[in-house]
């Protein structure tokens, strides 16, 4: 997980909102799991060929959950809007006023489309590290280790696979961290560089075409896209590696507790029921895992970004 402190601080204010976040998704969560194991269960009386009747209710149940946890979902996202958007708005104000207070000379050492960069595009980058990914690690911590705590009292074995699966999914993308740190500097510092050099073209056109200078600015332009692309495709290179060290770990975790379970079931060792609740809820296991994954690659931007504004703000 990639917890940022300075970005975690600038929560302070909204914690109680942060802290509603995760309880909706400790709840979203709890829906899922319900589901699995009602799933389950419905698979294994259409085995032992029960009919429509004696599944109804467990389907009823189903289709309650899933409208419990869309209303759920949907209030989750209001409470993540409201908490970056709350975030935003006093880191914005403390940048404001770090400008008034350093004064207009700062501007004239310093390129403008810089400081817009981390003005406008920095803090909106932050909404999804604050906003999703912060709530997302509280309850990918949770859950895994609940549903691993009950598949360990069903079979110890299979609980102990899923638990090294698991504990693997947040593991591995350590290996990449300054590796992707790196290039993550480097694709914000050429998009702050190429954003900075369109602001100040845009405000120095005038003098650009009388200086009939507009050609030679034109390629500094196309050099620093250019620039940006390459920073852009490194990064995009090392992610997809990570990503597929990590979708392996997640998949691959649900296989063999599956697998294993399905060897006990033939040897008299374990009960068909058990081993499709372990199915359900090894899938559950990793569900939060790789929501926290998806939240990873918006709000990554966001640390990239963080550099340039905590250097204006220590400035």
């Amino acid at each position: 997980m990639m917890i940022h402190r300075r970005i975690v601080g600038l929560t302070v204010g909204v914690r109680r909102l942060l802290a509603l976040s995760i309880a909706l998704g400790l709840a979203i969560s709890a829906t899922w799991v319900a589901q699995g194991v009602l799933v389950a269960l419905i698979v294994r009386r259409i085995f032992d060929g029960a009919d429509w009747t004696a599944i109804a209710g467990f389907v009823a149940a189903v289709a309650g959950l899933t409208l419990l946890r869309a209303a759920l979902i949907f209030v989750r996202e209001v409470m993540a809007k409201r908490v970056a958007a709350a975030v935003k708005t006093r880191l914005r104000s403390r940048l404001f006023a770090q400008l008034l207070l350093l004064g207009p000379g700062y501007l004239e050492h310093t390129e403008t489309g810089r400081v817009q960069s981390a003005l406008v595009d920095g803090v909106e980058a932050l909404e999804a590290y604050v906003g999703y990914y912060l709530p997302h690690a509280v309850v990918s911590v949770v859950v895994p280790i609940c549903i691993v705590g009950f598949i360990v009292l069903l079979d110890p074995l299979i609980g102990a696979v899923v638990l090294a699966f698991a504990l693997a999914v947040p593991l591995i993308p350590r290996l990449w961290d300054r590796v992707l740190g790196e290039y993550g500097q480097r694709h914000w510092a050429a998009y702050s560089s190429l954003d900075a050099r369109f602001v100040d073209s845009m405000q120095g056109m005038v003098t650009l075409k009388a200086l009939n200078a507009s050609e030679r600015r034109g390629d500094e332009l196309r050099g620093a896209s250019q620039a940006l692309y390459r920073a852009t495709m490194s990064q995009l290179s090392i992610s997809m590696i990570r990503n597929g060290l990590v979708g392996f770990a997640m998949s691959g975790g649900v296989a063999l507790a599956v697998a294993i379970g399905s060897f006990q079931v033939a040897a008299g060792e374990l009960g068909i029921a058990a081993l499709l609740i372990i199915l359900f809820l090894s899938a559950e296991c990793f569900r939060p895992l790789v929501e926290l994954d998806v939240y990873w690659h918006a709000g990554y931007m966001g640390i990239s970004a963080s550099t340039g504004i905590f250097e204006l703000l220590d400035t």
